[in-house]
């Protein structure tokens, strides 16, 4: 086997020339894992913020379906109470004012919720027109359960009998319909929402592990060039 004089100006220049390649390599591994670690950590920050945003989206849609869902509730309760109420009347000749003190509470409370409803911040995909119709039929369906207990205040069962079978009946159906029309489509949001985090969670599994697998790779490319340049010369010696 060849053995290298190193005091030789021929190994003294191969000698400088591998600590130039150790050291450009060594300088080149560095960069390589400090971008590796930079780009990890903007990966990270992009996918938390996309995750607080997706949070964020979908708390404000629940929070709109929540207020329109307890408004319409209150209204189903409003009429529940006015149904005791007008048995009462039938059967003895007296309201019971405990059930319309009840349904003009619910009566109130779907007012309030409904109002918030309306001021609520619109979400992009929200359609206007289609929230406006809901605010109008419950308004109206409101009002018309409204002229109803007003009936039975007046001790008229069978003026409220004619609102509920006409008006109220009517009123409530379309209602109903446009609560659940925003209902189906909340959901539909929050499916699309959910589909989109689970996209990003898998795209963020897939870098991690091309991440993993050029993070091996390139230490079995330093472990090869540190064995060529500085173990096999230093066996040499």
């Amino acid at each position: 086997i060849y053995q290298c004089d190193w005091s030789s100006d021929v190994c003294s220049s191969d000698l400088l020339m591998n600590n130039l390649s150790i050291r450009h390599g060594l300088l080149a591994t560095l960069v390589i894992f400090g971008m590796m670690i930079v780009f990890g950590a903007v990966l990270g920050v992009s996918q938390l913020s996309a995750s607080s945003d997706a949070a964020e989206r979908i708390h404000l849609i629940a929070s709109r379906a929540i207020l329109l869902n307890d408004a319409y509730k209150d209204m189903t309760r409003a009429r529940s109470a006015l149904t005791r109420a007008y048995s009462s009347a039938k059967a003895s000749g007296q309201v019971n004012d405990d059930a319309l003190a009840s349904a003009q509470k619910s009566i109130g409370k779907s007012k309030d919720e409904l109002d918030g409803f309306e001021k609520a911040v619109a979400f992009p995909e929200q359609d206007a027109a289609t929230r406006d119709d809901i605010i109008a039929a419950g308004r109206a369906h409101m009002g018309v359960v409204q002229r109803g207990l007003d009936a039975l205040r007046k001790n008229d069962p069978d003026g409220y009998a004619a609102i509920n079978d006409k008006d109220i009946t009517s009123s409530g159906a379309k209602y109903s319909a446009g609560v659940e029309r925003f209902q189906q489509f909340a959901e539909k949001l929050n499916d699309d929402a959910t589909a989109d985090g689970r996209k990003r969670l898998n795209r963020v599994i897939l870098l991690v592990c091309v991440g993993l697998a050029m993070s091996a790779a390139l230490i079995v490319v330093v472990h090869l060039a540190l064995r060529r340049l500085v173990v096999t010369p230093l066996n040499q010696a």
